[in-house]
């Protein structure tokens, strides 16, 4: 059989908003589980529609809607250096609450991604 692999792509920029809650918190190792609710702004992309019958595929980027909401929950642990650096790492899983596509293709998505967050932060 014949057959293309098509993959929609987007370049996404979002805002996230969360909570975050420490189970435990000593001078220098915390343990953080949150959530965020992250609404974005799709930049650019590639966007494919298949036809009725499944053999024939157009791609616009106008199929793909402007705005999306994700969504995370995420568990870390934090050290504390001296300086008052924290170092943090968790793993992170993400769910795109809406689809990529306009409400008026008859397509739907539930996108997730899942890895490990790393970061620094410092409270000033």
């Amino acid at each position: 059989s014949n057959y293309t692999i098509l993959n929609n792509t987007t370049v996404q920029f979002s805002i996230p908003v969360g909570l975050e809650y420490r189970i435990i918190s000593g001078k220098k190792l915390t343990w953080q589980i949150g959530g965020t609710i992250q609404p974005g702004i799709i930049a650019s992309g590639r966007g494919y529609a298949l036809s009725t019958d499944n053999t024939h595929y157009i791609e616009d980027r106008t199929l793909l809607s402007n705005t999306v909401l994700n969504s995370s929950l995420q568990t870390t642990i934090s050290y504390r250096t001296k300086n008052g650096v924290s170092i943090f790492a968790g793993p992170q899983l993400r769910y795109q609450l809406t689809d990529t596509h306009k409400a008026k293709y008859n397509y739907s998505e539930r996108l997730y991604n899942y890895g490990v967050k790393l970061g620094l932060s410092r409270n000033f």
